[in-house]
């Protein structure tokens, strides 16, 4: 197996004395296709893992260990994204404030006005550089 640990601060800082607060630290797993007709999709795991982070000041660590990488015996590229507490933001991460269908396609969108409250609450994200880990033949 394989074995690695990730230590991000558990808050951001927003000025003297506001900040907020990490939730989860998830990481995913990506396995770089073999063969040209390797299905790419089946390749990608996100999240892989997902670990909730304490309301600790003091930081949030992760470690995950992959159990089949040695079975797996090809190259992994891991990588590490980083939620923090929903926050109001613009759109709240949909820009286009769309109606979707039930397909989740956008059949309406609409445009923010100057003067109008356009905040939705939204768990802004960080990632970390790709973890790449080759497979020793």
């Amino acid at each position: 197996p394989l074995g690695c640990h990730a230590r991000h601060a558990a808050f951001f800082e927003l000025g003297p004395h506001l900040r907020r607060q990490i939730e989860r630290i998830e990481i995913i797993r990506i396995r770089p296709q073999m063969s040209a007709d390797e299905d790419v999709a089946s390749l990608i795991e996100d999240p892989w893992q997902s670990f909730e982070c304490p309301d600790d000041p003091s930081g949030c660590v992760a470690t995950f260990v992959d159990p089949e990488f040695s079975e797996a015996g090809r190259d992994t590229v891991y990588y590490a994204r980083v939620l923090e507490e929903p926050s109001p933001t613009v759109n709240g991460g949909d820009p286009m404030n769309c109606d979707r269908n039930a397909d989740g396609r956008c059949v309406k969108s609409h445009m923010c006005e100057q003067g109008s409250d356009c905040t939705r609450n939204h768990a802004q994200r960080a990632w970390s550089s790709p973890i790449y880990v080759d497979y020793q033949r």
